[in-house]
Order: structure tokens, then sequence, then C-alpha cells
């Protein structure tokens, strides 16, 4: 049997703990009448309720070389240009879209899965000189971004104005909104956590549908991943993208509770989670039995059993008031096919047609 780590439910980094982990977010916040919800465990709590922070819906998702591209909210965005306050070669600002220029210090943003910056001198050899900046390096780094929604558009200006490492998710940024004509701060891009801190991860070559969640993997598209969403938090819990897309993906489902994998959550912030899972090392092989068995050892609940496409069976929601039987698929995709009107079974009489697939193990605070 694999070997788990113990409680604290939320497995979050020292990082995260010692910004408070517990994210209010604003999207969907509890309303329905006499519903309450669980408080997390050992102070750390997620905000389970979005993909994107509302405050950076218009500026999640950019291309690096300067391109025009359509987001998930119907806003076409380019990256004007990009400019990095060098300690040697003085304040650089290039056009993404534009080629090297003889003797002219240039900066592009890398083509990688994490931001980072080239720089190079132009210098004829053996001159030349090429710089990559990465991690907290990148502090003072500024984006200006067009964004239109026709007939009307408007610039941005974002710049890295800190930095912190996750020892697990590593880096993770905070960006600040400035207005580019008159340089005054707007505001953060990220909505705060509970001590007000305000990060965001940063990928390259992916991009997160605003909708449903699906991941893709286009070229050169750079994706703003507020720690607010879920894409934001997989990472502090064991599941990059740059480690695996298929983990990444399926980690923010089960961030947001996404049951049935078609982009509705069934919790809200403030519900405490733990993943489990049988392919990342040290949990290779992991059962469903040894699953109930780290549960009962450390005071926890089985939530659910995760494939690709969702639940494949439910135990204990995290929304305290939320019966099994609440759990409602229109269209559930199954091992053996599609299914209508599905409701999952109990975990504890579940029958894995296929336990060498894939699979996640979701932990919550028992009812």
């Amino acid at each position: 049997m694999p070997t788990f780590s113990p409680v604290p439910a939320i497995v979050l980094t020292a990082l995260l703990a010692a910004v408070g982990g517990c994210d209010p977010g604003g999207a969907q916040a509890p309303s329905q009448h006499d519903v309450t919800w669980r408080n997390g465990w050992g102070g750390l709590t997620m905000n389970t309720s979005n993909w994107v922070s509302a405050p950076s819906r218009d500026v999640y998702e950019f291309h690096r070389l300067g391109e025009t591209t359509t987001n998930g909210f119907g806003l076409d965005v380019r990256l004007l240009s990009i400019a990095y306050p060098h300690p040697t070669w003085g304040f650089i600002e290039s056009d993404p879209s534009q080629g090297a220029l003889p003797g002219v210090p240039q900066v592009k943003i890398k083509k990688q899965n994490e931001l980072a910056l080239k720089i190079t001198n132009n210098q004829p050899w053996p001159f030349s000189t090429t710089q990559i900046i990465t991690g907290a390096d990148l502090v003072g780094t500024e984006l200006i971004l067009q964004v239109d929604s026709p007939p009307s558009g408007y610039a941005t200006k974002l710049r890295i104005t800190g930095h912190a490492e996750d020892p697990q998710g590593g880096s993770l940024f905070m960006l600040e909104r400035f207005d580019p004509g008159t340089h005054a701060l707007l505001g953060a891009v990220c909505e705060p956590a509970s001590d007000g801190t305000r990060l965001a991860a940063i990928y390259g070559d992916l991009s997160i549908d605003v909708d449903d969640g699906t991941v893709t993997t286009p070229d050169h598209i750079f994706h703003i991943a507020c720690v607010a969403g879920a894409p934001g938090k997989a990472p502090s819990l064991g599941y990059h993208p740059k480690d695996s897309i298929a983990n990444f993906r399926l980690a923010n489902r089960i961030i947001r509770a996404d049951y049935c994998a078609g982009g509705y959550p069934y919790t809200y912030p403030g519900n405490p989670l733990q993943i489990l899972d049988n392919v990342s090392p040290g949990q290779a092989g992991t059962t469903l039995a040894d699953v109930y068995a780290h549960a009962d050892l450390n005071g926890l609940a089985v939530e659910a059993v995760w494939d690709d496409h969702g639940i494949l069976c439910i135990d204990v929601p995290r929304v305290d008031e939320l019966d099994p039987s609440d759990v409602f698929c229109p269209i559930k995709t199954l091992p053996n096919g599609p299914m209508y009107s599905w409701k999952p079974p109990p975990c504890d009489t579940f029958d894995d047609p296929a336990p060498g697939e894939r699979r996640f193990f979701s932990l919550t605070a028992p009812s």
C-alpha cells in the first residue's frame, strides 16, 4: 500500500499556508436558503468556483508573438509590447511581432511551459550576449496588451510587482494593472486570498476553456492562472501542467467538484479537500481500498473516485447539506460509453471496470 501524507486535509505548500490558502472568490458565493458550508481544516480552504479570476478575464490569455487571439469571453487580445528593466542595458521595450535590429537590445517571451524572458543585445559576434530571465528576476517586467470588443477597445499594462516560490508548484507572481498612458495603478490582476495576497502562476503553450475547463496546448499561448481559481491551485497540490496535462486537467475538475466534467461546480469556497491518485510517484497502484484505509486513519471521508470524464462514484459531497442523491449528470461519459440522466453509485459498493486506468480520489471532512 502506498504511503500518503497525513492531515491537513488540503495538502498546500508552506507558501500558500502562509498566505492563508482561503480565497473567498466572488463568482459563486453561497446563496441557497438554509445551506451551511463546512469550515476548512487547519485554516486551509479552497476557492473552487471558477476557472478564471474575475479581474483577469480580459487578459488571462495572450499570444507571446503578438498575434491577436479571441478569448473565452469574446474579447480580442493582442500583446503590443514587452518591457524589462535590465540592470546593465537599461529599460528594454520590444514589439513581440518584430524581428531583431542590429545593436538594439531586444526582449521576448521565451517559448516554454513557464514564463521566462529571452534578452539579446543583438551585437555582432564575439560581443553577442543572450540572457534568460526567470523566477524572482522577472519582477519589473511589463506587458502592454490591446483588448478589443468591437467597435471599441483599450490598451492595458500589466506589471509583475512581486514573486513567491512555491516549493511544489514553482513560481507565483503578483501582477498589477496600470493605465499605459497615465501610469496610474488600476488594481491587481487576481482576486485576493484571505489575507489579501494575490498571486498567479503563468503557463506557456496552454489554454483553458472558461466554460467547461477543457485544457489544450496551442503553441505560443500564455495563460495567467490566479491562485484564486483552480488552474492556479493545481500545481500546489502536485499537479503542474509541465508534468502531465492529463493530471493537471483532472485536478482542476476535482478542485472545483466538477462531478459531471461539464463545467458545473458542485462546491463553493471553504470546503476541505485532499487528492490522491494511482499514477503519481509514490502513489502508483493506489486502490480504492487503500484510500478508504487512509481516510479512516486520518479522520477523513472519501468523496469520489474520478477518471478523465469526472466522477465514477460518490460517497460524501463536500457541501455539507448536499446529498449524494442530489448529484445528477444529464450526459456522462463512462468507461463503457456515454450515459444519459446518470446518477453516480456509492463508492463503497462501486466495482471499477478498469481499475488500472488513471484514477484520482478526492477526500473531504466526514459529514
